[in-house]
């Protein structure tokens, strides 16, 4: 219980804290600065770190460039986008795919309004529905999510504080949802490197074709950016009725939520190297796996990619390569993911479906000392704490009664003796990965 409440009263702090606390603007603060400001600072990304980014894949050459030696405010030209370097460690890519596109219409925001653990939101969001067999809909996503603006304090070329206009917004589990709450765990950074805003520069994008009131049809860059002031909204209405599309993609994100974690959905992603803010031309199938003792008896959908290791690597080292990775994406798991977890999913260990399908043997995640030892010196203090008050109680109780049957004035002494929780070694779970059983194979469809 202790932990289950604990998960329950860290929900309600900030889950996207990506600067230093002197940096984050109070409400009251926010409310009374007027000053805004598009002052990003000179960039530290040069035209060799736009070279290294195309080599790793991130977009292909001449889709990106570093802004111009000194300028501190972006002045994107009318197809480019102003983006930041850990927005692509998260797994955005170019060309950007329309779920993204349907985000930031439905929450007014541009690319730039966007932290990094924003993107990494969409993507947990993204790859859970497709790896469990659905298109992403941005009715599902509006159902179950709402934007957090993190109001970051800046100062502009004359050194006056004003509210950033870039790097603010995040999304959280909307805190009313339809039916029953459901949630991927938490699992990102709590901080991201200090100044992962100077890392900003330009991409560009693909246009769209929009047909005017006159019947001429425009050319548009709807993922472009405008530079225009930061005035989120902050949840979105899904449509009604109900589409066949959405009822299918609340089904899959239900399912990728009772059985996969927020740490379990990145590390697929890494192992597979998915990306699925990005348009893609490589294609997975999806089959029906019997998981034993923890899945259902039809089983759960795996995602094929049927590609096998790198070339060059082991098992070993494919396993430990992605580990890294993903502790660069979403930090050493934390107090608040590990409550989280154990009370989204229970008992469910790791689940890690390219790991099952490549037959890499692997135990559960490695709960960090700090953290343990922190949740069992809390679990010592509640436990002190309530004998102490049901000491007290019941030592009060009985001198009252006591004085009562004796109707005498006399003043009664009770000697209240010191309480000591017994402390109690933590558990830690470690549970073997369970062989497989391969049921029949369906396509995955991507718009």
């Amino acid at each position: 219980m202790l932990e289950v409440a604990a998960a329950q009263d860290l929900e309600k702090t900030l889950s996207d804290v990506e600067v230093s606390m002197g940096e984050l603007v109070s409400a009251k603060e926010f409310e009374t600065m007027a000053a805004i400001t598009f002052e990003f600072g000179e960039s530290t990304v040069r035209p060799e770190d736009i070279a290294d980014m195309v080599e790793v894949g991130f977009f292909k050459q001449g889709r990106a460039k570093a802004p111009p030696a000194g300028q501190t405010v972006p002045a994107p030209e009318e197809e480019y986008a102003v983006v930041f370097r850990d927005f692509f460690t998260c797994r955005l890519r170019m060309p950007l795919y329309h779920f993204l596109r349907e985000v930031m219409e439905t929450f007014n925001v541009e690319l730039q309004h966007f932290s990094p653990n924003g993107i990494l939101t969409l993507s947990k969001f993204a790859w859970a529905c497709e790896s469990y067999g659905a298109v992403p809909h941005i009715d599902t996503f509006c159902s179950y999510f709402e934007l957090q603006r993190q109001p970051k304090k800046v100062k502009d070329a004359d050194g006056v504080d004003c509210i950033a206009q870039f790097g603010s917004c995040a999304f959280m589990p909307r805190r009313t949802m339809p039916g029953a709450r459901c949630e991927i765990s938490f699992c990102q950074k709590g901080k991201w490197e200090k100044d992962w805003m100077k890392a900003w520069f330009y991409v560009r994008t693909p246009a769209a074709s929009k047909t005017l009131g006159d019947g001429r049809v425009d050319k548009v860059y709807p993922y472009a950016s405008m530079m225009k002031e930061l005035k989120p909204v902050y949840k979105g209405d899904p449509s009604t009725p109900m589409s066949e599309e959405r009822r299918v993609c609340d089904q899959a994100f239900a399912l990728a939520c009772r059985y996969s974690g927020g740490r379990d959905l990145v590390e697929e992603m890494v192992a597979v190297d998915y990306w699925p803010l990005g348009r893609r031309t490589d294609e997975f199938t999806i089959e029906m796996v019997q998981v034993p003792v923890f899945g259902p008896l039809e089983g759960l959908p795996f995602p094929r990619f049927r590609a096998g290791l790198p070339e060059g690597e082991t098992k070993e080292s494919f396993f430990d390569r992605v580990e890294v990775s993903t502790r660069r994406i979403v930090g050493k798991i934390s107090e608040k993911e590990y409550l989280q977890r154990k009370s989204a999913l229970g008992t469910m260990p790791r689940f890690n479906r390219v790991f099952e399908e490549l037959g890499i043997e692997y135990n559960d995640y490695v709960i960090p000392p700090d953290v343990l030892l922190g949740l069992e010196k809390k679990k010592d203090s509640s436990k002190a704490v309530a004998a102490a008050e049901s000491k007290k109680r019941k030592g009060g109780g009985a001198v009252k009664a006591l004085a009562k049957k004796r109707k005498v004035e006399v003043p009664l002494e009770t000697s209240v003796g010191s309480s000591s929780a017994r402390s109690s070694a933590a558990e830690s779970y470690s549970v073997d990965s369970t062989p497989l059983e391969v049921a029949k194979a369906a396509p995955a469809a991507r718009a």
